[in-house]
């Protein structure tokens, strides 16, 4: 079968998925208008800092499940209480958090109560991966005993060869062995010095933005729940209802022209008498009926 084979097989019977669209529709509507209405509520919840977890993977957490199961004695399991929960990036560092429930109340004490939980998480986890860095005073210790082990090895040095000393810095020295370990000494006295001031320079840097970073939390929630009627679920079971009907009917036409053995087209008819098509008989209508009676009067 060619393409208008197809569209014409399909105009013939349209009224078949017509009225299983038009049927479903009205009977999804009214199934959807007759049930308990469903209510959303969306609580937005700010991130900042690092964190070994996404937010939306802490939100989607047993922990979280448990903790608001916990906070509003529900009688449901930590899986139950995760799928009802919804969450979203909104724009950079800020989520929506959002529940449906066929209560309004109950609905913004879920979605408030997993915001808030989640926040509290994501919060406790940035804190303990921040808290994972090495002590700055066990460092800071270990450089000053480094240099102070090299300038009291210089120090005795200097005593031990004082004409060394005097003869690197006025005229060629005596021995040149010594001399050389001399300025390897001074050197390592410089470079001990100078490692443990850099750390004590990075250690109060990092003391500052700490410091500054600690006022601002890692997780909050700057908005709470409100309840909205959810009518996006009601349109969308409206739609995939007309859409499966469609489909469904679509496919009723086709199975009845597969099992229709009815001869309609004059190619047919030639193909089972292989024989040609002389004449075709139109078929009648009132009107043609009124004007071939007319004609023949």
């Amino acid at each position: 079968m060619e393409l208008r084979d197809y569209w014409r097989l399909l105009r013939r019977r349209a009224w078949i998925p017509l009225v299983l669209v038009a049927v479903s529709i009205l009977s999804a509507t009214g199934l959807t208008f007759l049930a308990k209405p469903q209510y959303a509520a969306t609580a937005t919840v700010a991130t900042a800092g690092y964190s070994p977890l996404t937010f939306p993977e802490v939100v989607k957490s047993n922990n979280v499940a448990l903790r608001v199961i916990h906070d509003l004695n529900l009688g449901q399991t930590a899986d139950q209480v995760r799928n009802r929960i919804n969450v979203s990036l909104n724009r950079t560092g800020l989520y929506r958090v959002s529940v449906t429930d066929r209560d309004s109340r109950g609905a913004v004490a879920f979605a408030n109560a997993a915001a808030k939980e989640s926040a509290a998480l994501y919060q406790q986890a940035t804190v303990n991966a921040q808290g994972t860095t090495p002590d700055p005073h066990a460092s800071s210790a270990a450089y000053l005993d480094r240099y102070l082990a090299a300038a009291k090895t210089l120090l005795a040095f200097n005593r031990d060869h004082p004409d060394t000393t005097t003869a690197t810095t006025t005229s060629r020295p005596k021995d040149v062995n010594v001399a050389a370990q001399a300025l390897a000494l001074q050197l390592e006295e410089r470079a001990a010095a100078d490692a443990y001031l850099n750390l004590e320079s990075a250690l109060t840097h990092n003391q500052v933005v700490q410091i500054t970073s600690a006022t601002a939390p890692a997780a909050a929630v700057v908005d709470q729940a409100a309840a909205q009627l959810d009518t996006g679920s009601r349109t969308l079971m409206i739609f995939y209802a007309g859409a499966l009907a469609l489909v469904l009917g679509i496919g009723l036409v086709f199975a009845l022209e597969y099992l229709d053995n009815s001869v309609r087209e004059p190619e047919q008819v030639e193909e089972l008498m292989g024989t040609p098509v002389i004449g075709v008989i139109p078929r009648g209508t009132a009107r043609s009926l009124r004007q071939a009676k007319g004609g023949a009067a």
